[in-house]
């Protein structure tokens, strides 16, 4: 870094200010970029980045759902990506259910924020790719088509994928306006206002979201919730529900909303906990 400034004729006295990804290299406790750069420049100010960091809540936030909804978008790539000839079966099951000819997609492993794509994806295509597994579990046994057949017959697996695609959908938002070349600091604090709020909406009392500072919000407090019946889980994911409701019975329908109240409050946890709102700059 000081060569390129060097070779540029850039005095190091100019920099105020150094944001990167949040990857230990770069802002790791001992050695990293940030750490040299600080103990040379004390005034530098070091700011890590935004988007990484949503990242980083929604990865802690999924692991309060069923780990098969994310295997399932994996399973069903990998199913397809080993044969081409898989690919042609399932051309003429697309056709039959008038679903887009698209290549289902491969979640990147470094961002789980890109799991949105897939999950709309999957569910653009569920219906035809019900009837495919369906057959090929049949024709071809093998734990994973069986796998894959068992979690796409199952409602409650529709209602989370359309539930992550309605949280997913808000994240990525963030991250996208984040992502402009534009300077965009300025936004950082009331932005990160409005998606606690935003989140916060879906199972927490509106006089008490709308009266406490975000970085005061006590997600985990029940008594500031709402009853569990009215946690808002995404239209989607609501009209699923309400199909199922009379054959899955109530405790099956509760556990699939604690579960997803339970995303939305690490959710808020972990955006309070990276951002400091008192002081935008000092994000942890």
């Amino acid at each position: 870094m000081k060569e390129t400034f060097l070779q540029h004729n850039i005095p190091m006295r100019n920099i105020i200010g150094y944001s990167s990804d949040t990857t230990n290299v770069m802002f790791g406790q001992y050695n990293s970029v940030s750490q040299l750069l600080k103990s040379e420049f004390s005034y530098v100010q070091l700011v890590k980045c935004s988007c990484h960091l949503i990242h980083l809540v929604s990865s802690h936030a999924a692991l309060k759902l069923p780990k098969g909804v994310e295997d399932l978008c994996r399973d069903v790539y990998a199913h397809f990506s080993r044969s081409s000839k898989r690919q042609d079966v399932y051309k003429e099951f697309q056709a039959f259910f008038n679903a887009q000819p698209l290549k289902n997609l491969s979640p990147a492993q470094t961002r789980w924020l890109s799991l949105q794509e897939c999950v709309n994806r999957l569910l653009e295509q569920f219906e035809a790719l019900t009837r495919y597994f369906t057959l090929t579990a049949n024709e071809d046994p093998s734990h994973s088509n069986d796998r894959i057949l068992a979690s796409l017959q199952n409602r409650f697996t529709q209602a989370y994928l359309e539930f992550l695609s309605y949280q997913l959908e808000r994240l990525n938002a963030f991250n996208r306006l984040f992502q402009s070349e534009r300077p965009l600091l300025h936004m950082l604090k009331p932005e990160i206002e409005s998606l606690i709020k935003s989140i916060a909406c879906d199972f927490m009392k509106i006089d008490i979201v709308k009266s406490t500072s975000p970085n005061k919000l006590n997600p985990t407090d029940v008594n500031q919730h709402v009853p569990l019946s009215e946690t808002y889980v995404g239209l989607g994911a609501t009209a699923t529900i309400h199909e199922i409701a009379s054959v899955a019975g109530k405790a099956d329908v509760d556990n699939f909303l604690t579960t997803c109240k339970n995303f939305l409050i690490e959710s808020i946890l972990q955006i309070q906990s990276r951002f400091d709102l008192d002081d935008p700059l000092k994000i942890r």
